[in-house]
């Protein structure tokens, strides 16, 4: 039989099942790439809606009639029907990088360029032998990407950093003319919960780190999360999260934070691609967290003007919430809100009068390297010396360290608890819960 145009003949069961000559695998393979690209170019609306379950995949199916009609596309041995399921396979899964999404034991994907794949295993980067057909097909392979997170990426939007929710995965995505010489894409996997007894078996703190952060949750504090990339402070901080009872608010760029307190609201920026579309920053949630009755802010990392927003609140009455930042020591994690509050031009910019800030708004630093807990330091203004003071609690001595672990030991009760920290457990009525020697 010969080619079958779809664009003349009538759509029916029986011109589905005529028998036509066969393509090739390469020639098929070109045909459902031209046939997903129109879709993801076109629809990639319609595809995010799919994948949020807000509509269903008959309404992309007809799409992709209307595509094959359209685009006078010519098909030989193959039914309608049975391209229509091709592409609706290869829109809403991954392609030849699906098998590192569903394996467990990789955290990230990276791909340079069409044949230049790496994944991420144990902190280490491994050069995996799968490559796209070419590059024309890498590259509808990122626009079809690009739509699972319902955003465009063309030459005027040539970079998208957004969530793929179904897959619970960060996807960043950079093209010409960003980039020089070739698409880049990572895809970031979503990091595992554990509680924080796991954490504490695993070596990553001492019984004693255990036992504040435990206290922390029941009294309250204001504690910031520092590291540097992948030093587990998100993973920490989701576990430290589980034991929040009151009411929460996490606010995020990109949702990673999960916790088992029901009480709990989730909310996240967007970020829109056109004039008329709505822009909302981590700052714009902040602001609007004291309208939401809640009474533990959450924002998953600090970087900007939320940083001052979020300070605001702690020094307004809210005793209690969390948020993590990059940062190379507890020291530094001051350095950097410093930073961050002086580029926000709302508290002038002399350092003593930022400090003092800081030290009125922030009980704890918890400082993280290779996820383990490097320290554990309680920070206040002394008024008397006009100095911010480093409390030092706990701590890990490193000794040593290889590609994934720190080795070492622990030093725990460096001194009691502040001045702060007490106040508070007297307040609770917890005294009796706690070393005698930590409320000296």
């Amino acid at each position: 039989m010969g080619t079958i145009n779809f664009l003349k003949a009538s759509y029916n069961v029986n011109l589905m099942r005529e028998e036509t000559r066969k393509l090739t695998v390469d020639q098929l393979n070109e045909l459902i790439e031209k046939i997903t690209g129109n879709v993801v170019s076109k629809h990639s609306d319609i595809i995010k809606q799919i994948k949020d379950s807000h509509i269903k995949k008959e309404v992309l199916r007809s799409k992709i009639i209307d595509i094959i009609d359209e685009e006078n596309i010519l098909m030989e041995g193959i039914s309608r029907e049975d391209i229509i399921k091709r592409v609706v396979d290869e829109v809403f899964g991954y392609s030849i990088l699906q098998k590192y999404i569903d394996d467990p034991e990789v955290n990230d994907i990276m791909v340079n360029d069409f044949d230049v794949i790496y994944i991420r295993k144990n902190q280490t980067d491994i050069r995996v032998d799968d490559k796209f057909r070419d590059r024309n097909a890498y590259k509808q392979f990122l626009y079809k990407v690009s739509a699972f997170c319902g955003e465009k990426l063309n030459d005027s939007s040539p970079q998208v950093d957004g969530t793929d929710n179904n897959y619970g995965v960060r996807i960043n995505i950079t093209i010409s003319p960003v980039n020089t010489y070739s698409p880049s894409l990572v895809i970031r996997k979503g990091r595992k919960h554990f509680p924080m007894e796991h954490i504490l078996e695993q070596g990553n703190i001492s019984k004693e780190m255990y036992d504040t952060f435990h206290l922390m949750s029941l009294v309250g504090s204001r504690v910031i999360f520092g590291g540097q990339l992948e030093s587990g402070k998100t993973t920490f901080l989701n576990s430290y999260l589980n034991y929040i009872l009151k009411r929460t608010v996490i606010m995020e760029d990109t949702p990673e934070l999960k916790t088992t307190n029901p009480n709990t609201i989730y909310q996240r920026t967007t970020k829109s691609t056109t004039e008329e579309g709505l822009n909302i920053t981590l700052a714009d949630l902040v602001r609007n967290f004291r309208r939401t009755n809640a009474q533990h802010p959450v924002v998953g990392e600090v970087r900007g003007p939320e940083a001052v927003e979020l300070l605001d609140i702690f020094n307004t009455g809210f005793n209690c919430g969390a948020s993590s930042i990059h940062a190379n020591s507890a020291q530094d994690v001051v350095n950097q809100l410093i930073f961050q509050i002086k580029a926000s031009g709302k508290l002038g910019t002399e350092r003593k009068e930022i400090e003092e800030y800081i030290g009125r708004t922030i009980d704890m630093i918890v400082y993280m390297e290779k996820r383990k807990v490097v320290e554990m330091v309680e920070i206040y203004y002394d008024y008397e010396k006009e100095k911010l003071v480093y409390h030092p609690i706990h701590k890990f001595v490193i000794e040593g360290e290889d590609a994934n672990n720190l080795f070492g030991h622990f030093e725990n009760k460096l001194n009691s608890y502040s001045f702060k920290m007490k106040d508070r457990i007297r307040r609770t009525g917890l005294v009796s819960q706690v070393p005698e020697e930590m409320m000296k």
